[in-house]
C-alpha cells in the first residue's frame, strides 16, 4: 500500500513539473523569438500560458486531493 502512495506522490509531483516546465519554456520561447511576433501576440501568448499553467496545476491539485480523500474514505469504511 505504501508503494502505491509513493507512486501517486511521484505522479503528482510530475504533473506539477509539467505545469512549471510549460510556463518557463513558453516564456523563454517568447524571449528568444520575440522578433517573429508582434507585441500583441506576445502579450496574448504570455497571458494564455500564465492562465493555463496555473489552471492545469489547480486541476491536478483538485484531482489528487479527491483521490487521497477517496482513499481515506475507503480505509474508514473498511475499519467500520
Amino acid at each position: 500500500m505504501s508503494g502505491e502512495k509513493d507512486d501517486r506522490k511521484k505522479d503528482e509531483v510530475f504533473q506539477y513539473l509539467i505545469a512549471s516546465t510549460s510556463l518557463i519554456s513558453w516564456l523563454f520561447y517568447f524571449l528568444f523569438y520575440s522578433h517573429l511576433y508582434t507585441i500583441e501576440e506576445i502579450k496574448s501568448g504570455i497571458t494564455f500560458i500564465s492562465l493555463a499553467a496555473p489552471f492545469y496545476a489547480l486541476c491536478t491539485f483538485i484531482y489528487y486531493k479527491r483521490l487521497y480523500k477517496a482513499e481515506i474514505d475507503t480505509k474508514i469504511k473498511k475499519i467500520s
